[in-house]
């Protein structure tokens, strides 16, 4: 793949064409003849490959082939991204409908399902204009019923997996261990149930219906693209792409200067706005620059703050909700530890929006796009 994208005289290529011999069983002295280096270079590479693996690369150089190109339509690029992210649902499918002992597994798809299906809904809002009016905001929809079934499981899981933790790791007297124990059991019947409901729309098979008629749109190029009435209009990725990113990233700017006073609420809706622009740059990451690896890599650690944070905030709403009685004095602690955690991870994100909001995070961002 490395070789039929890269042409002659590529950084990388010859000692990956040496290595490709190498490892059919052709000795590095010979290889090294057909490859064009010297016998003790071609020996040097091939002991570091074995050493380092692919590691002797950087992860720029083995950039899989783009799914579409710059000149491709926009409409058919997103096809092609919407595709890419079907067959990650597709792949956890069967871990939905696991459970009792493979109760582990199940977890991991509810959890690798909803990350899939979020993206593709962000998909399907950006590429929307591109195609009939109401086709893929019906997709939308139907993925997002699905999505909230999935959502109350995930945060349950999350939930109670963190106050197993707290259990743990706390020193607690006798009193405050029982009323810990019976605050992890009222929400776990919680789980359980949510657990049933998915297995329940799962059994009604409206999903897998979905899956199979998206996977058939998906799989039709040309189907349900909306003609441009105007030969002039832009409909090209290199035409548009630019702007598409530069509209997710307006939003996020937006809380500049303002996350000292926001509300918990706030923080989450720019966890929402954020998840919007990584997915945008993944998405169009394939054609752009490869400095945009810097810029994903600090979303990627923005949102993971962000998503701690909400962690934090769902586990305050679940606390809220819990009965009093047994479970009382359980909320009150855990409840001040939550407190505690939100501040902290507050106080932690302001570093990474610190090199977010910095002026040449923006140029590197613009060199990356240019190349369009």
């Amino acid at each position: 793949m490395f070789v039929e994208r890269n042409p002659p005289g590529t950084a990388y290529l010859r000692r990956v064409r040496l290595l490709l011999l190498s490892d059919s069983g052709l000795a590095p002295e010979t290889a090294a003849g057909q490859v064009g280096v010297s016998i003790n270079q071609a020996r040097q590479w091939v002991r570091a490959f074995k050493r380092q693996r692919l590691a002797l690369f950087p992860d720029s150089v083995l950039r899989p082939l783009p799914p579409f190109s710059p000149d491709d339509l926009m409409a058919e690029a997103g096809r092609q991204i919407m595709a890419g992210i079907l067959q990650e649902i597709l792949l956890h499918e069967s871990g939905l409908q696991a459970g009792g002992l493979q109760e582990g597994v199940q977890a991991e798809a509810v959890h690798e399902s909803r990350k899939a299906i979020r993206r593709l809904r962000t998909a399907l809002q950006l590429f929307a204009p591109f195609f009939e009016v109401g086709l893929l905001d019906g997709y939308r929809r139907k993925f997002r019923k699905f999505m909230r079934r999935l959502g109350r499981s995930r945060d349950l899981e999350v939930f109670l997996l963190k106050l197993a933790q707290f259990r743990e790791a706390g020193s607690f007297s006798a009193g405050e261990r029982t009323a810990l124990a019976a605050l992890q059991e009222t929400w776990q019947e919680h789980k359980a149930a949510a657990d049933e409901e998915v297995q329940a729309y799962l059994a009604r098979g409206k999903h897998q219906a979905l899956l199979a008629d998206f996977d058939r749109f998906t799989g039709s190029p040309g189907e349900g693209v909306l003609a441009a009435q105007d030969p002039y209009t832009p409909v090209k990725v290199r035409h548009l792409a630019p702007a598409f990113i530069y509209q997710q990233l307006a939003p996020v700017r937006a809380y500049e200067g303002r996350l000292a006073g926001a509300s918990l609420t706030q923080w989450h809706a720019l966890r929402v706005q954020g998840k919007k622009l990584r997915y945008t740059l993944e998405f169009f990451e394939p054609v752009l620059g490869l400095g945009i690896l810097h810029h994903i890599a600090t979303m990627k650690q923005m949102q993971e703050c962000l998503g701690e944070l909400n962690d934090a905030r769902v586990a305050l709403e679940f606390l809220a909700q819990t009965p009093e009685a047994e479970a009382a004095p359980a909320v009150a602690l855990y409840r001040a530890a939550k407190e505690g955690e939100i501040s902290e991870l507050k106080e932690g994100f302001l570093g990474l929006w610190a090199e977010f909001d910095r002026p040449a995070w923006r140029q590197g961002l613009a060199a990356a796009v240019a190349v369009l």
